[in-house]
């Protein structure tokens, strides 16, 4: 037993080696795993085919606005040739110029002014859409300047196109360059990722640790605790109790423990008091055997002296007399003595068979409540509401009963109060029934309490003691319990708790 801290230890090691090893081995895993996915992604991701994918689309976007501009600047030329322009700027019909301008801007979506400059003609000609249809900050603003006919007349022309496709060719472009440096340190990438890891693995790998540590040595306590309390049954100590808060499976074994321990002690103190009455019941037999030997000759003596005697002294004859009635007075006492002891010598074992308690209180009860009733005692009794079936000696129990009526209505006639007993019987847990009886008598002094079921301990003048001892016999023989509770001058209580007869609740 005194490895057990040793014990304890090598418990408290391999349990954090356990963990720790667990720990590890999942981070190893993760760590492989993660470093395939991580060179996987990269392999995948920074490659030549989506380089060239996002080469492919900067190129398109840049083609699409080049296209734009080549377009503006095809339209431009297109209206400088513009017949109908030409002919009325050699004219100088700058009315007409305009009505033809304003032909051009109806026909093109994307133009957003004309604006028209002829020689001698100092104002320019202009035709404009409504600017709030383009907003600048979503549009963008082309200006083409073209020559019209031979008199040296300027054409200026402002072509509109969404803001978007530059953002996007920006984009693009910004994606790119970002895609090319990536590619350019992949390497430097990689080896970000795994020092990262690395660190993320070692501060979980520390906390893990901190926390098992602290975990086994709060356990190794609990365990210990649960060690040092079976060392101490171990060398017989009954009253240990260990104490687990905690609300776990170690808990409910220490609760078990606790039960287990505390069975061991009810039946050791069970077994130990039934053998102490069998000893008690032993000596009873041979006391009533040496008592009741010498009575008969003794009372034949007294007698035979008392008839023998024919002499005429009246002051001896009173002597004779008087002693003659005080022996015969103490023969009966050590007859009805020598009476008990025998019974409490051959009480007989207890023949349990399955009973409804309400059907042996409807038994017992009549004869109990006439016998009260006739010493000025009313007993209240409440019988349980369904059946319960228990496994008793009835004629034993019954017993049992009158000898616990019997104390009370005593206790309380020596009392001179107005007496009351009352019996209850019912269900008292999930496996066992209870019958209950309380008395309103002057009660137990509490430092008392805990003899009244020895073996010859009694406060009645007139009492053997073998009432309550005898009692308990029976009860525990039914395999159950009697307890006494008593509120000194507010009366007594015995609490009788029998197991239950039916099988499947004991399941």
């Amino acid at each position: 037993m005194k490895l057990w801290p040793e014990r304890l230890n090598r418990i408290k090691w391999k349990l954090a080696t356990t963990l720790v090893v667990a720990v590890l081995l999942t981070m190893g895993i993760a760590w492989f795993v993660f470093d395939r996915l991580v060179s996987r992604a990269i392999t995948i991701t920074l490659n030549e085919e989506v380089e060239d994918e996002l080469r492919s689309g900067l190129e398109a976007r840049r083609a699409l606005i080049q296209g734009w501009k080549r377009t503006f600047r095809t339209t431009a030329r297109g209206h400088a040739r513009d017949v109908r322009l030409v002919t009325a700027i050699d004219a100088g019909d700058a009315p007409r110029a305009g009505s033809v301008l304003d032909l051009m801007l109806e026909e093109e979506k994307d133009l957003l002014s004309l604006s028209l400059t002829m020689k001698g003609n100092p104002e320019a000609i202009v035709r404009t859409r409504d600017a709030g249809l383009f907003p600048e900050e979503r549009w963008r603003r082309f200006d083409v300047q073209t020559s019209v006919g031979r008199g040296g007349a300027k054409l200026d022309e402002t072509f509109v196109v969404p803001w978007t496709a530059f953002e996007e060719y920006e984009e693009a472009g910004r994606v790119l360059a970002t895609f090319q440096a990536f590619r350019r340190t992949r390497d430097d990438i990689r080896i970000g990722f795994v020092w990262f890891y690395l660190v993320t693995l070692g501060l979980v790998a520390l906390v893990v640790g901190t926390a098992v540590f602290l975990y086994s040595l709060k356990f190794g306590r609990r365990i210990g605790r649960l060690g040092r309390a079976t060392e101490r049954v171990g060398r017989g100590d009954m009253e240990v109790r260990v104490v687990d808060p905690v609300g776990d499976e170690l808990s409910d074994l220490a609760e078990a423990f606790n039960r287990m321990v505390r069975e061991i002690r009810e039946g050791r103190e069970r077994i130990e008091y039934l053998r102490r009455v069998s000893a008690w019941q032993e000596f009873a037999r041979r006391l009533a055997h040496e008592i009741k030997n010498p009575l008969t000759p003794i009372q034949l003596a007294i007698q035979e002296i008392r008839s023998t005697y024919k002499g005429d002294d009246p002051r001896f004859r009173a002597v004779l007399d008087e002693s003659y009635e005080i022996i015969e007075e103490e023969i009966g006492v050590l007859r009805r003595l020598t009476t008990e002891f025998s019974s409490f010598a051959r009480l007989p074992g207890v023949t349990l068979r399955p009973m409804d308690l309400r059907e042996f209180l409807s038994d017992t009860l009549p004869a109990l409540e006439t016998f009260a009733r006739s010493r000025g005692v009313a007993i209240a009794s409440e019988e349980p509401g369904k059946e319960t079936t228990v496994l008793i000696d009835s004629v034993m129990l019954r017993r049992v009963m009158d000898n616990l009526v019997h104390n009370a209505v005593e206790a309380i006639e020596r009392a001179g109060r107005e007496g009351r007993i009352e019996i209850a019987a019912g269900a008292a847990a999930p496996l066992a029934a209870s019958m209950r009886i309380r008395d309103n008598g002057p009660g137990i002094e509490a430092e008392r309490v805990e003899d009244v079921f020895a073996p010859y301990y009694t406060t009645r003048p007139e009492g053997t003691g073998l009432g309550l001892a005898i009692a308990k016999k029976i009860v525990l023989e039914h395999g159950g319990e009697i307890e006494v509770e008593s509120t000194g001058p507010e009366g007594t209580t015995f609490l009788i708790t029998l197991p239950l007869a039916d099988s499947s609740r004991r399941q």
